[in-house]
């Protein structure tokens, strides 16, 4: 009993102060608290596969363009021009609140040849020849870091305890019915529209990977 105790009393018990040289700079306090995830939970992504000719400039444009009619920043995360490949990643963030942001992620990436002069409709054009491989994700993140990109409400132990009471149950049924559902249909949306554009611009033929 009596160990037991001391023991506590060991746990509470101020600790000695560390010697500091004066040269040496003035130690700053860093609260430590686990680390997070800000990801509520990642939507299935869409693939498009296609094989053909088609306008690359038109569709960077046709997509950027449906993401910021729709609210969303759009931002060009990596462009990787190998040739004959290319790597373009873009993200695509919507601020629903002070605390969910809506995030659309877009990898293309295709192997072929580019630049090729072609006439349309009586009209020169620039297009592509290639195997293009297009993947569209999504995400909510819940809380969203701030614009320095420092992750907000996670400062301590404690505000982070508080942090995932709020969100796994007083926000988890929205977050998942609301926000999660409203994003995956819209996300579909967009993936049918590209499938569109490449049917009405290209002239080539979607297909399946085996």
């Amino acid at each position: 009993m009596a160990d037991g105790l001391k023991n506590l009393f060991e746990r509470f018990k101020k600790k000695e102060e560390e010697l500091v040289n004066e040269k040496d700079p003035i130690p700053i306090h860093t609260p430590k608290a686990p680390a997070h995830k800000e990801s509520v939970g990642s939507l299935y992504p869409a693939r498009i596969k296609f094989r053909g000719l088609y306008d690359l400039d038109g569709l960077y444009k046709f997509m950027a363009n449906w993401l910021r009619q729709r609210r969303f920043k759009v931002y060009e995360n990596l462009y990787k021009s190998k040739p004959p490949e290319l790597q373009i990643n873009i993200t695509a963030e919507r601020e629903k609140s002070g605390f969910v942001m809506e995030v659309i992620t877009i990898y293309y990436h295709s192997y072929g040849d580019y630049d090729i002069d072609t006439v349309v409709n009586g009209k020169k054009k620039k297009m592509t020849n290639a195997r293009m491989t297009l993947e569209i994700s999504g995400d909510i993140l819940a809380p969203y870091s701030d614009i320095f990109g420092r992750p907000r409400w996670a400062a301590s132990a404690v505000e982070l305890r508080l942090l995932n009471l709020f969100r796994n149950w007083f926000m988890k049924r929205e977050l998942e019915s609301v926000y999660w559902d409203t994003l995956y249909y819209e996300m579909q949306k967009f993936h049918g529209a590209i499938k569109d554009f490449m049917k009405f611009e290209a002239k080539g033929n979607m297909y399946e990977s085996k």
